[in-house]
């Protein structure tokens, strides 16, 4: 190793005194920063990253690498030095290494000086550092690959340009020996089974895998081995000239070892890799490949991406490069379960047919998109044909991709309707699954039956069945303790629970047939499950509702008598999103909810430890907690409004809670005639004394979504009847209660693995810098704006006054005045214009000097670096 190193310092010196090598670097420099900064393109994608500096590597390696190795030996042969070169003292491996290792020693500093384009984009940004260090090395190692390419081919001949050409020829083979074109003519040459030989020696395929920011090992060890493979090749040559021999058995003995061994490499090492990017972006959740390992053969999942039509957002571009890596994460982790299919829904054609008959969203992009249509969504399809999608995968969404995916590829794979046991009470759960139209049940039930199996479970329930997948409890009034204690039992055993509670539910009418209307009004109608509650570390504040003045309704004059337009500050009713960012809220509409009660955190109980609680739904800011009595008594809408002092403060209205379910102290010892035998586990407690057993554990992560409003589920607070000539002909939604409650069952119908699938990092890391500096832009703009728009207005009432006094009396006005007030008028409408064209200066202010340095810099660097080497060597 001592004689390459030395061997290395001495071509590392001849290089850096030759003038091509001041050539190369400068060349080098030149197509990086106009390849990647050209027309702005590293700015105008608005991500923080260095996409378009991995993307164009591939080609500046294949292009000039080849100019810096074609003199490693044919030089040496053409000058006649090479026999004094091999007549010292040293190993022949020695000389190709210390030659190959100067040539990386070079490219390197090459690379390095494309560093400006790292520290503008964290300059600007907030870009992911692991991940531009791993393509940092990534590029090394394909520098690397390409050198020792040069290097075999410089051995093989005495002609500079001849080994120019075949070096480029080479690289380029390996390369793009993936693409289906290459594949078709080595198909053709070598069977069938050639093209997919020849796609595992990809350069290309493998880069892109350590550019993204994950090192595999199966891609550290092909680069390694390549370059292994042609350094031990120029080896054998050199050594062939000393012994004068022509080894080209031991040639094809070299080619058909690097092929073995990334043949093996890849189902060996394949599963082997580190993540480096900040957040784990390229790590599938451990249920989400639980998940793809449990499909069942022949799952596909098609995704349909319109080319052409994101071809036009070089930003939408890369989101859904990001979708696809992630579901060939998937196709991977399932080991064969799974197939992905990219369809493009091309206008006119079968593909876009399909895709409309899926269901997907065609999205018009305007003007800039050239009046296109962006299709971008996803269909699952299970063995057996049936069907699910993702009408859309939009980039405000990618945090609860994976999830989603998870979700749709589990509905195709048990594709059977899920059982839903229905519990609570007798005033509310006969109407929701009998009442409404024709006896199916309100609309909520009504909606869900084809997706669902809905079954009522009596009042004096002491064991939930086995086969209820789904137990959804519904203002749980004063169960009976055998019943509270039959549902703790069912969430310890794993079970998916849907609990609806409410301080004051208006939907019960069980009290309003009386004779004194009023007094049933005004009864109790609050329900809640409080030790199970409390086992979560939650409760339902007591007789207390939230109000609302952001989220309130809007009652329109003449609505329930009213005089004028008000607020009704207890019917929340708003855009999903204004409730929160869940996953679960992506894709619906407007929610309404009617004098909802707040689940507040337990202060002086400790969460459980492995019981997770993500907030589903939170009031607004502009929010306080009222008493019941209050909305009770205050029919009018205006005194309620009239009476709210927000704290600042969002009351939380839903919670999701997953993992392993205490047993709550309060309920004490389990009494002796009780098994339990409803445990989904199929466990049983063991007596630890006649009559009485231990407390029951959890058996398995439990998931359970505690919604603190029952009113949502009544036709009246999110559809209205159609009727025609006084018969109803049909049902219009106004709000997406219904769709809601469909979405939380599927989310616990999909089980403890889909519960635990958590948001992933973001992909999108805008340049932060960038966007502040257009928001307060805009700012500046809107007041200046402003001003300047109220100065025109204000002359041309000058103006108008003057023509008007010139009809009315006949009196011209002065008439400099006159002039002056036009000569204005023109200066204001000029600064209006000029203010609207220069809104966004100081942005590209800063992306011209940004480029300018990265442009200028390391020229300079290099021109600077020549000029002192070349004083000192003088002196």
């Amino acid at each position: 190793m001592r004689g390459a190193l030395a061997v290395a310092r001495r071509e590392l010196a001849a290089l850096a005194a030759a003038p091509t090598a001041l050539v190369f670097l400068l060349a080098f420099s030149a197509l990086t920063n106009l390849s990647v900064l050209g027309m702005e393109r590293l700015f105008d994608r608005g991500q923080a990253d260095l996409e378009p500096l991995f993307a164009v590597l591939p080609w500046l390696g294949l292009l000039l690498l080849p100019a810096l190795s074609m003199g490693l030996w044919s030089e040496e042969r053409r000058s006649g030095s090479l026999e004094l070169l091999l007549s010292l003292p040293l190993p022949t491996a020695s000389l190709v290494v210390g030659k190959f290792l100067a040539s990386l020693a070079f490219a390197g500093l090459a690379l390095a000086g494309t560093f400006g384009l790292w520290i503008a984009v964290a300059r600007f940004g907030e870009p992911d550092h692991g991940a531009l260090l791993a393509g940092y090395l990534g590029s090394l190692l394909l520098f690397s690959a390409f050198l020792s390419i040069g290097s075999f081919v410089s051995a093989l001949t005495r002609s500079q340009a001849t080994a120019f050409v075949l070096s480029v020829a080479v690289g380029f083979v390996f390369l793009f020996s993936d693409v289906p074109a290459i594949g078709a003519v080595v198909e053709e040459l070598g069977g069938s089974g050639a093209p997919a030989l020849l796609a595992s020696l990809s350069l290309s395929a493998h880069f892109e895998a350590i550019t993204r920011g994950v090192l595999g090992a199966s891609d550290l060890a092909f680069f390694v081995s390549l370059s292994a493979a042609f350094l031990g090749a120029t080896v054998l040559c050199v050594d062939g000239r000393r012994r004068d021999r022509r080894p080209l058995a031991e040639l094809s003995l070299c080619l058909v070892g690097l092929v073995a061994f990334n043949l093996l490499a890849t189902p060996l090492l394949g599963r082997l890799r580190l993540d480096c990017t900040s957040d784990g972006l390229y790590t599938l959740d451990p249920s989400s490949r639980a998940i793809a390992r449990s499909l069942p053969e022949g799952t596909r999942l098609q995704l349909y991406l319109s080319q052409e039509a994101a071809a036009t957002s070089p930003r939408f571009l890369g989101f859904a490069e990001f979708v696809g890596e992630v579901l060939d994460d998937l196709e991977r982790a399932s080991r064969g379960r799974l197939t992905i299919e990219r369809i493009d829904p091309a206008p006119l054609t079968d593909a876009e047919d399909r895709a409309l008959a899926a269901g997907l969203t065609f999205v018009p992009l305007g003007v800039h998109g050239g009046g296109r249509e962006l299709c971008f969504g996803a269909v699952a399809i299970g063995p057996e044909g049936d069907q699910r999608s993702l009408p859309f995968l939009a980039p405000e969404r990618e945090q609860h991709l994976e999830a989603e995916l998870a979700r749709l590829l589990l509905e195709v794979a048990h594709p059977e309707r899920k059982r839903v046991g229905v519990l609570g009470s007798a005033d509310i759960v006969p109407e929701l699954l009998h009442g409404g139209l024709q006896g199916r049940g309100w609309q909520v039930v009504d909606a869900a039956r084809a997706r669902f199996d809905f079954r009522e479970l009596p009042l004096d329930t002491t064991a939930v069945p086995a086969d209820i997948d789904v137990l959804w409890v519904v203002h749980p009034e004063q169960l009976a303790e055998p019943t509270a204690r039959a549902i703790h039992r069912f969430a310890l055993a794993g079970g998916a629970l849907l609990l609806q509670v409410d301080p004051l539910a208006e939907a019960d009418r069980g009290q309003m047939t009386g004779e004194d209307e009023f007094e049933g009004y005004i009864a109790e109608r609050e329900s809640g499950l409080p030790n199970l509650l409390r086992a979560w570390g939650l409760e339902l504040v007591p007789r207390k509702v939230v109000v609302d003045r952001t989220l309130g309704r809007r009652l329109p004059a003449g609505a329930g008598g009213l005089q004028e337009a008000a607020t009704n500050v207890h019917w929340l009713s708003a855009a999903a999103s204004a409730f929160g960012d869940s996953r679960l809220l992506g894709g619906l509409g407007e929610l309404g909810l009617f004098t909802p009660g707040e689940l507040r955190p337990l202060a002086d109980v400790d969460p459980p430890s492995g019981l997770e609680r993500e907030p589903l739904l939170s009031s607004s800011g502009d929010s306080m907690l009222l008493d019941v009595s209050e909305v009770q008594v205050r029919v009018d809408p205006r005194e309620l409004l009239a009476s709210i002092v927000p704290g600042g403060d969002r009351q939380v209205l839903a919670w999701r809670v997953h993992g392993l379910s205490p047993w709550p102290e309060i309920l004490g010892a389990v009494g002796g005639g009780d098994r339990f035998q409803s445990f989904r586990a199929g466990s049983e407690g063991q007596p630890e004394a006649e009559g009485t057993e231990a407390d029951p554990v959890a058996s398995a992560p439990m998931t359970a979504i505690v919604l603190a409003d029952v009113d949502l589920l009544a036709d009246g607070l999110w559809i209205s009847a159609d009727e025609r000539d006084g018969q109803v002909v049909g049902m219009r939604p106004y709000a997406d209660n219904g769709p809601l409650i469909e979405t939380l069952l599927a989310e616990l119908a999909g089980g403890a693995e889909l519960a635990s699938v958590g948001p992933r990092a973001r992909y999108t890391r805008p340049f932060s810098r960038f966007v502040e500096l257009e928001r307060s832009a805009e700012e500046r703009l809107a007041r200046e704006l402003g001003a300047a728009r109220a100065l025109e207005a204000e002359l041309q009432a000058a103006l108008l006054a003057s023509e008007e006094a010139l009809t009315s009396s006949g009196v011209r006005p002065d008439p400099a005045a006159a002039s002056a007030l036009r000569e204005d008028l023109a200066v204001a409408r000029r600064d209006l214009r000029a203010l609207t064209r220069d809104r966004d200066a100081e942005v590209q202010a800063l992306k011209r000097r940004a480029v300018l340095w990265n442009v200028l810099g390391f020229p300079l660097f290099v021109l600077l670096g020549a000029g002192l080497r070349g004083l000192t060597r003088r002196s």
